[in-house]
């Protein structure tokens, strides 16, 4: 046949490419040293914008004629080539073999790792299995032609356990893909993924079982695929809109933010994480997709803005927008007003609170007694050391959520609105908040920093 053909004429591409490259890098620097010499030596003023464009004009026009000049015009003349350089059985045998083994071996801990812990695979080991296969295959189309020479023994033996090896790794890239798109849907990225699997999975089963094999088969098969997956609703990205604005409706529809097919402005504030993935799918949505596909959504499209970003989507809707990078809620901060004279008179003790949430600050409550002031949470502990029956306590919780949201619409609150007070037959506790800064969502809250004037009467 002509498979002897189809592989020179692929061996001369693929070295004519690696060349081009490693001359165009070579050409780069050597014109952009040349360019730094005559602005710093001779005084021209060559403007950064220039280093980009003398990169792009190598690449676009130099190596690109380059690489079509050395393209082969008699293929039919390479069935009798017999050629095979010595550079490129070392570099695969000795280079390429190797790495895809030292991969492979990792990819294999890996599963006995996650095997042992039973836990999920990441869904990023999707990326090194698919590549450590595609380096694989390319090692052994590269040595194809010495297969069955006598110093080439090796190549037959270790074409069949990459294949067999390969199995279990298609387990693993299987179910860490069907886990993500479980989770969050299909995107171009995961059905891409999912195709190069399965043309990856048919790939080793026709090398694994048939007896005699052509290697035309994998471009022709990978064409095949990648133009079925270009074109048409079974397409990449026709199908990754689809899962996307599914997954989307259903969020809005179990959050009761879509009610009857239309967005209706929630008022109910939802958890942080669910706020996130609403906002991550309409950003995914618009950025990849257009605005139009949800902008009918809405009860008034037209008031919408032409350019309708994510961050205006979700707030119409009533949901905060939360980026993709914001590991978790924004912190807030909260102050008191101007301090006013506070009246000391009924009170044994008047103390400034200035603590971490960890920290703990004594005060001297009686003669012969020690009394613990402390911040745990959002809330204040007084005790005295040793009777837990004396404990008192204030929680600033509903305090800081309301003081929260008014700093969130911009009102205005006044002195009396920071102060809390609670007593009990051992003690009475008034403290009014100067400053509090920390986390948590809509409906919790945490303190990481406080300052406050605490008044303690002793009963």
């Amino acid at each position: 046949g002509e498979e002897n053909g189809f592989w020179q004429y692929n061996r001369v591409m693929f070295l004519r490419l690696a060349t081009a490259v490693l001359y165009a890098g070579v050409l780069y620097v050597g014109l952009a040293l040349a360019l730094a010499a005559c602005d710093a030596l001779l005084g021209f003023d060559i403007a950064g914008r220039r280093y980009a464009q003398l990169w792009w004009w190598i690449v676009l026009v130099y190596s690109t004629w380059f690489f079509m000049a050395g393209i082969p015009r008699d293929i039919r003349g390479l069935e009798r080539v017999s050629d095979y350089p010595t550079a490129l059985r070392i570099f695969t045998q000795y280079v390429l073999i190797p790495l895809v083994v030292v991969y492979m071996v990792i990819l294999y801990a890996y599963m006995a790792k996650i095997i042992v812990q039973w836990d999920l695979p990441k869904g990023w080991v999707g990326y090194p299995v698919i590549g450590v296969s595609l380096a694989g295959m390319l090692a052994l189309l590269l040595v194809h032609p010495i297969r069955n020479k006598p110093e080439s023994k090796w190549v037959v033996p270790y074409a069949k356990f990459f294949y067999w090896a390969f199995y279990p790794l298609i387990v693993l890239i299987s179910v860490a893909i069907a886990t993500r798109i479980s989770d969050y849907g299909v995107t171009e990225n995961r059905y891409l993924v999912v195709l190069a699997t399965a043309w990856l999975l048919g790939i080793a089963i026709y090398f694994s079982f048939r007896r005699k094999t052509d290697i035309r088969i994998i471009p022709i098969s990978l064409c095949i695929v990648s133009a079925l997956a270009a074109f048409g609703p079974w397409g990449a990205t026709a199908f990754a809109r689809r899962s996307q604005l599914d997954r989307l409706r259903e969020m809005l529809i179990a959050d009761e933010v879509m009610i009857d097919g239309g967005l209706e402005r929630t008022v109910k504030p939802l958890p942080f994480e669910r706020e996130k993935e609403i906002s991550n799918v309409v950003e995914y949505v618009i950025d990849f997709h257009g605005a139009d596909r949800i902008r009918d959504w809405y009860a008034e499209p037209s008031r919408l803005p032409d350019g309708l970003t994510p961050q205006v989507a979700t707030r119409e809707m009533g949901v905060e927008y939360v980026s993709r990078w914001q590991r978790e809620p924004e912190g807030y901060s909260v102050g008191a007003p101007a301090p006013n004279p506070v009246a000391v008179t009924d009170f044994d003790y008047v103390y400034q609170l200035e603590r971490h949430a960890s920290d703990t600050t004594r005060i001297s409550a009686m003669l012969d007694s020690i009394t613990e002031l402390s911040l745990e949470g959002a809330s204040l502990q007084l005790a005295g050391a040793g009777d837990p029956a004396t404990a008192l306590s204030i929680d600033l919780t509903s305090m800081l959520i309301e003081l929260r949201t008014k700093e969130e619409q911009g009102a205005s609150y006044g002195r009396e609105e920071t102060r809390l007070e609670t007593e009990n037959e051992y003690y009475r506790l008034v403290t009014y908040l100067t400053y509090a800064a920390g986390g948590g969502e809509a409906d919790s809250i945490t303190v990481e920093r406080l300052s406050a004037t605490i008044l303690v009467r002793v009963k």
